[in-house]
């Protein structure tokens, strides 16, 4: 008896400061937010100014780029805090294949300047109950993935079925670390874009709906797939 009370004494704590960091988390994103953009509204000012020599130019893009990079840390986290809550985001019905010719569209101009083949075999009939934005969050995370970690004159193969999405693409280098991939922050390389949490959110939105994200590396190429399972998944 006196076990059990200890535990549900202990549980309610956890539970209130669980949520208390919660709220301090999504609190502060948001008060970071105004300060990021009004620093950066004022150094692109600056980097207008005719009075600048190259190293003066150099200093600005490099505070410039680094705010950028905190403001896509900041809004990756608060994206992360509202996945926790699935009646805040108002499903539709999308055909998926049309969803990731849209996605591959955005990225043309990435695919051609490396000079990427794009292999693609999508089944058109395939339609999902999902967020609009979250599904567009999924594949532009994965897609971008497979042109920024490929190499020049590489292959990206996009397959997309009743029952998966499959994407595969060539690598520099083969990783033993894929489980380490969906951990927050994990970087496998020293990309100064990269904030660490993509593959986190599309981890996180595929449990949020039920799918299963398993990734692989197979000899020289990188193969993320995605198992619809539980999302309504019609033809």
């Amino acid at each position: 008896d006196k076990l059990n009370k200890a535990i549900r004494k202990l549980s309610v704590k956890a539970i209130s400061e669980y949520k208390s960091l919660k709220e301090f988390t999504e609190e502060t994103n948001h008060e970071i937010q105004t300060p990021v953009a009004v620093t950066k509204s004022k150094l692109e000012v600056l980097l207008q100014s005719e009075n600048l020599n190259e190293d003066d130019m150099n200093l600005l893009n490099n505070a410039l780029n680094n705010l950028n990079k905190l403001e896509r840390v900041n809004k990756s986290i608060l994206l992360l805090n509202k996945l926790d809550h699935r009646n805040l985001f108002e499903d539709t019905k999308l055909n998926f294949a049309d969803e990731i010719k849209n996605v591959i569209d955005s990225f043309s101009d990435s695919i051609s300047s490396k000079n990427i083949s794009l292999n693609i075999s999508l089944n058109d009939e395939v339609s999902v109950t999902i967020n609009s934005s979250l599904l567009h969050i999924i594949l532009s995370n994965i897609i971008s993935n497979a042109i920024k970690h490929n190499i020049v004159g590489g292959e990206i193969f996009i397959v997309l079925d009743d029952l998966q999405l499959k994407i595969l693409n060539s690598v520099n280098r083969v990783s033993t670390n894929t489980d380490k991939f969906f951990e927050r922050f994990y970087k496998e390389s020293n990309s100064g874009d990269s904030v660490g949490l993509g593959l986190t959110i599309v981890k996180k939105i595929c449990d949020l709906y039920g799918l299963t994200i398993v990734n692989e590396m197979r000899k020289k190429s990188y193969v993320i797939t995605l198992n619809f399972n539980k999302i309504t998944v019609t033809k």
